[in-house]
């Protein structure tokens, strides 16, 4: 009996026995660092289209602003035109009903 219960008791010390480092065993190897990732850069053909857009910085001039403005001075002169024929002043250089002086 004492021989069963000095086995039972040195597989017990087995088991409760710390193991570490402390006791010679060799470290784990450790996985392999693997490199970061490069930061996300889009392409540079890719706009950001959760930027707003500056319209001055643009190259482009929109057409139909450019368009609204002519039209606009366009009918600005035929106003002015219209106001100073009420008074008699001709500011036109058009000449519509060409006629010969007769003398």
């Amino acid at each position: 009996m004492t021989s069963l219960l000095a086995r039972l008791a040195s597989r017990a010390r087995a088991l409760l026995v710390p193991t570490g480092r402390h006791r010679g065993r060799p470290p784990r190897p450790q996985p392999p660092a693997t490199p970061a990732p490069p930061p996300f850069r889009p392409a540079p053909t890719v706009r950001n289209w959760y930027v707003p857009l500056d319209g001055a910085a643009t190259v482009l001039v929109r057409p139909y602003l450019g368009a609204h403005e002519r039209e606009r001075a366009v009918r600005l002169r035929r106003q002015v035109v219209l106001l100073a024929a009420t008074y008699g002043i001709d500011l036109d250089d058009r000449v519509i009903h060409p006629l010969e002086a007769t003398t």
